[in-house]
């Protein structure tokens, strides 16, 4: 099947669309932002208004303020960046031992909260991170930290896996595919809504499923919006689609058509554990539902943002 006649199912995600009216202000904030802090090259800067990152934090967050908006759009502008080197990386242009040395030490500032080396990436994620810790609880920072080493770990994976041409399995996928991004988010619903959950609910088994189930829905739309793009390149990444029609030797159609239908799923399961969450009070249930509501608002967000407000997954052919 040539990439151009790839017919991707339409996918709803089930929760209202939504956006802050300072939507742009908060693009041209994270685009003057990376351009101070040199992420990439004066004549590549413009890919960060294409992006239109300062959109997508936006629509996550709706009801944040201007200066929490910021610091969300200079975030995913920040992660962005380190995705689209990983991607350059699989189509053969950065050099493994290179990239796996910048992401251990990014792990060494969460870690340490300093950088042992003056790079723009180094400074403008200690910029990040120290703008983090000021306005959030000890509790909070140390999820946004744990899962920003999760992602930098699974990046560590994946380039391993690329540097092997090794195929991964359908259970590794499961085992890494959630660290890939959507998690860091999730902290920042609490932090910015000012909700105060006790710790023993966020580390209720069935919020972690919701978390979890949310993760991999929203990677399973982002496998097929993303497909193309993937094909297209050299070494192959971390899409179930292709994992599929790998491991299970069916052709690709019958492959999307089956990641589809777990979607729709998992969408039927996260409403089966949202109605069975444990009561504990009148006052924390109704936080942890203002919770829950803003996880699927950020997840919403990427559907949004991926699929009208940019061209990103779109084909090049």
């Amino acid at each position: 099947m040539e990439a151009n006649t790839l017919q991707i199912p339409s996918l709803e995600f089930p929760t209202p669309s939504a956006i802050s009216p300072l939507a742009d202000d908060v693009q041209a904030h994270s685009f003057k932002w990376a351009h101070e802090f040199r992420l990439e090259s004066p004549e590549k800067l413009k890919r960060f208004n294409k992006g239109k990152f300062g959109w997508y934090a936006a629509r996550e967050y709706p009801a944040a303020s201007y200066e929490e908006l910021c610091l969300v759009g200079d975030l995913i502008t920040w992660l962005f960046t380190i995705d689209d080197k990983c991607d350059r990386f699989s189509s053969g242009g950065i050099e493994a031992g290179w990239l796996q040395d910048m992401l251990n030490g990014f792990i060494s500032i969460m870690e340490d909260g300093q950088s042992s080396v003056d790079t723009p990436l180094n400074e403008a994620l200690v910029n990040i991170n120290q703008r983090f810790s000021r306005i959030s609880s000890t509790y909070l920072y140390s999820l946004y930290a744990r899962e920003m080493v999760s992602y930098f770990e699974e990046c560590l994976w994946e380039t391993e896996m690329q540097k092997g041409n090794y195929s991964p399995s359908i259970g590794e996928y499961l085992q890494w595919r959630p660290k890939t991004g959507f998690y860091i988010m999730f902290p920042l619903v609490s932090i910015f809504g000012k909700i105060h959950l006790p710790e023993e609910v966020y580390e209720n088994e069935l919020v972690k499923k919701i978390e979890l189930m949310l993760n991999l829905t929203a990677n399973l739309a982002n496998d097929l919006h993303s497909l193309e793009r993937e094909r297209a390149l050299k070494t192959k990444g971390l899409n179930l689609v292709l994992i599929y029609e790998q491991e299970l030797n069916i052709p690709l159609e019958g492959a999307i058509q089956q990641i589809s239908e777990e979607y729709h799923r998992n969408l039927q399961t996260l409403e089966e554990y949202r109605g069975s969450l444990p009561f504990w009070s009148r006052e924390i249930n109704a936080q942890l539902d203002l919770y829950i509501d803003g996880l699927y608002i950020a997840i919403k967000a990427y559907f949004d943002w991926a699929l009208i407000d940019t061209e990103r997954y779109k084909s090049k052919a």
